[in-house]
């Protein structure tokens, strides 16, 4: 095969093999929709750079087109590798860099192989098809037709292949200004009746993702794409026909859908109707402050501002911003996040706005470095499409609309983190820069060195190889991780699913949920060494995760590490002020340390978010009574009584700071009570109901009652101390 022949090879199959492989591939076993996409980044990006390197293999020499984007994209990566060396999970940062590099080679490899227009028309084609597949598969999904098996929780959301609305969003704002650009480009009736039907079709699925973002960087586009091809085409007289073909379909499609009901036995016109009306709120609620969506944005945003203050020349290190965020949350912002999500997790996983993210992970140098990288190509993009004739340049303008709506787009969204969308803007980018290559700017070094060759095979192969390997390791882990979860939950075998979480710690030794999901498998067994050891790890690896924090303190708890337990509960309670669980386990763990007045601080801060709540009251008065306070202890027991009468730990206890006060008669009362309420605690309620009797000199009934108790636990020396006093007072009054 000749080089020139590799190189059409090269970019045609990578090509098809990007579109592809980021669209439509799914798959319900993996955990997210974007898992087998990323794969798929990292496989094609190592197969074209190994393509190309063979090129100059067989060419004898390196030929690379100079382009002002390599400067800041090299020192953009440079800049996320000296990040790495600082970040708290150095392997994810790796992971997160190696997905970053491959998306700039697909970037690179096009805009040195990619010939001319035709590869643009012909690409911006293929676009189009994949971009209707999607449309067609989620607005038949929204309709209640499933072609494709989706998970339960889905319903009818038109996800398509893409798994979120938000992702459906982020790709049709690539496809509607390419398949735009194109209906103005042909001169075919046919490929723009095609092309007509993409647009509607699309347009269509990406209204009812309700995605405002996502209709306004359409629109924005779109507007872009109209004003390049008023030149070019009387894009009025166009669109005039457009509009009226679009009022005559829409017109009989109206007619038609009168008598068609869905499955439900909703009229198709309701169902139209209802779009209609939804979409209209939906975009008056952009401008209302206390819409979700922008109320969530406002919190993470805020959140992310203060992570960059933290560490502003470098940041976190390429994805790390999940691992930071949750210590920088503000009380107030906890408040407006609880009133917001109620029983949603806690933080953010992404900051929803790229270029905050962007100065998060890698500093403001990394954020300015990625703005001089991409104004540059969008600098060169424009300065490419001047260049061309006329007839050349509609389709290049719609690459470019596609990508200033993806930078735009990603101001709400993480656009450059989801595989699908983030390797058509590198796609697309690399094919505008192609179709302006210089061949003076052209720089070549002849392969002369002996082992130059060899060693450029071998770089090829081992590129190849590596992000195969790398593609593999991580769909590997999240299959194991996923099956280990399915097969506790819904089956409840720990054991099977420890053996899933440690297969899938092989793959991804750097993930904290599988480590931590290991721990709570070994938890759940009793093997509370091997559970401190994995949540340890977890920790490590996430320290701001708060159900790791939870796991470990309860496992220290159990194992008896007292004073570690305590700490792991304090940083549960930064991690998580409004939550009356971290309290309570941090009272457990100050109680088992002995420091009672302390516990009751913590009881307090828990029923601040549940003041009605008997069990924490009830706890809060057993520690005023281990404490020594007994008039307290009185009162709130009395008051945990109240609330809930039926509570016999309540009574029992209750009972115990009765005989401390000396009512015994009340003692009497609430023990009897606790012994028919809470029956499992009973050798305590028989010895305090002993030392009751005793006090009133009712020896007879106090060797009964501690008869019962050793009856329940004969081996107990406190209860056999106990039955030999009082044999011993008893014997002393007679």
């Amino acid at each position: 095969m000749t080089a020139e022949r590799l190189r059409s090879v090269a970019v045609g199959l990578g090509i098809l093999a990007i579109l592809v492989a980021t669209t439509l591939p799914y798959s319900t076993h993996l955990t997210d929709y974007m898992i087998f996409k990323t794969g798929a980044v990292y496989v094609c990006g190592g197969i074209m750079i190994s393509l190309l390197i063979l090129t100059w293999v067989l060419e004898r020499r390196i030929r690379i087109h100079s382009n002002p984007v390599y400067l800041p994209m090299i020192i953009f990566s440079s800049l996320s590798l000296l990040a790495l060396l600082f970040a708290q999970n150095r392997a994810l940062s790796l992971e997160y860099l190696a997905f970053q590099v491959c998306l700039f080679i697909i970037f690179m490899v096009t805009a040195q192989v990619a010939a001319g227009t035709e590869e643009i028309v012909r690409t911006l084609r293929t676009v189009c098809i994949f971009g209707q597949v999607v449309a067609l598969l989620g607005l038949l999904q929204y309709f209640g037709v499933h072609l494709i098996p989706l998970p339960e929780q889905y319903g009818d959301h038109p996800v398509s292949t893409l798994g979120n609305p938000n992702f459906v969003a982020h790709y049709l704002c690539m496809v509607i200004p390419v398949a735009a650009a194109l209906f103005l480009h042909t001169d075919s009736r046919w490929e723009r009746a095609w092309i007509g039907t993409v647009l509607l079709t699309s347009g269509v699925h990406l209204l009812i993702t309700r995605s405002r973002a996502g209709w306004l960087v359409a629109l924005v586009a779109l507007a872009l794409v109209a004003i390049a091809a008023r030149r070019q085409v009387r894009i009025f007289s166009v669109l005039g026909r457009a509009i009226l073909l679009a009022v005559l379909l829409i017109s009989a499609a109206w007619i038609l859908a009168g008598e068609i009901r869905l499955g439900s036995g909703e009229r198709l016109t309701e169902r139209f109707e209802y779009i209609a009306t939804d979409s209209w709120q939906r975009a008056q609620s952009a401008v209302d402050l206390q819409d979700f969506s922008i109320a969530m944005r406002r919190i993470i945003w805020m959140d992310t501002v203060n992570l960059i203050r933290s560490s502003p020349f470098l940041g976190t290190g390429p994805g790390n911003f999940e691992l930071h965020l949750p210590a920088h949350r503000s009380l107030t912002r906890h408040r407006e996040w609880e009133v917001l999500m109620g029983t949603y997790p806690q933080v953010a996983y992404r900051a929803h706005n790229e270029y905050l993210e962007l100065a998060a992970e890698t500093g403001i140098a990394g954020l300015v470095t990625f703005l001089w990288m991409t104004g540059v190509l969008i600098w060169s993009g424009f300065g490419v499409a001047k260049r061309l004739a006329p007839q050349a340049r509609l389709p290049a303008i719609g690459c470019l609309a596609a990508i200033l709506g993806m930078l735009l787009h990603s101001i709400f969204s993480f656009n450059f983190q989801d595989p699908t969308a983030a390797a058509h803007f590198f796609l697309l980018s690399g094919l505008v820069i192609a179709v302006g290559r210089n061949p003076d700017n052209e720089k070549v070094v002849r392969l002369e060195v002996r082992y130059a060759r060899p060693a450029l095979v071998a770089v090829a192969v081992l590129a190849a190889f590596g992000g195969v390997c790398q593609a593999y390791s991580y769909l590997a882990g999240d299959f194991f991780y996923l099956q280990g979860v399915k097969m506790y939950l819904q089956h409840g075998h720990a054991n099977r699913a420890k053996m899933k979480f440690e297969r899938a710690i092989e793959w991804r030794e750097h993930d904290f949920r599988y480590h931590r999901m290991l721990g709570q498998m070994e938890l759940v067994k009793g093997r509370l060494l091997s559970a401190e050891t994995a949540v340890s790890r977890s920790l490590a690896l996430h320290p701001n995760n708060a159900p790791a924090l939870k796991l470990f303190g309860e496992t220290l708890l159990k194992k008896g590490d007292l004073g570690s337990a305590e700490e792991s509960m304090k940083r549960l309670t930064q991690l998580r002020p409004l939550d009356v669980e971290g309290y309570r386990l941090l009272a457990l763990a100050r109680r088992s340390n002995g420091r009672h007045d302390q516990a009751v601080e913590a009881w307090r801060q828990a029923l601040a978010f549940r003041p009605e709540d008997p069990s924490l009251i009830g706890s809060m008065g057993f520690e005023y009574a281990q404490a020594g306070d007994l008039d307290k202890a009185k009162a709130v027991l009395l008051r945990a009584a109240s609330l809930k009468p039926q509570d016999g730990v309540v009574q029992g206890n209750l009972g115990g700071v009765y005989l401390g006060l000396g009512q015994y008669s009340d003692a009497r009362d609430a023990l009897d009570r606790a012994l028919q309420l809470a029956p499992d605690n009973a050798p305590q309620w028989y010895a305090n109901l002993a030392q009751a009797e005793l006090a009133d000199r009712n020896f007879e009934a106090a060797m009964k009652a501690i008869a019962f108790a050793l009856a329940l636990e004969p081996g107990n020396q406190k209860l056999i101390e106990m039955a030999r006093a009082i044999r011993a007072k008893r014997a002393a009054h007679e």
